[in-house]
């Protein structure tokens, strides 16, 4: 088995998941549309602050530019208007 592999009861993501479970229930945040950084940013913030887990989902995780191009998208179409997309959820 190769070293990286191999499981250690001292690991790193092991004392990473003991924590954790020590902050109590989670919270779950979805953003329809699309987060940026900075509300990752936030979400990790609330973490500490509150000392509960914030977990951060949406249909897309962009980057400025990719956030820029969408705000033009909805200026240029009438929302309402606009054919449903097909949801596909990104992970990280």
């Amino acid at each position: 088995i190769p070293f990286f592999l191999r499981t250690n009861s001292d690991s790193v993501l092991k004392s990473a998941s003991l924590d954790l479970k020590k902050l109590g229930q989670r919270i779950f945040v979805f953003i329809i549309g699309g987060a940026t950084r900075s509300e990752l940013r936030v979400c990790h913030k609330l973490t500490s602050s509150l000392r509960r887990e914030v977990v951060l989902g949406s249909t897309s995780f962009d980057d400025p530019p990719q956030y820029i191009t969408k705000l033009k998208l909805l200026s240029e179409k009438d929302i309402a208007g606009a054919p449903a997309q097909p949801f596909k959820p990104q992970y990280w």
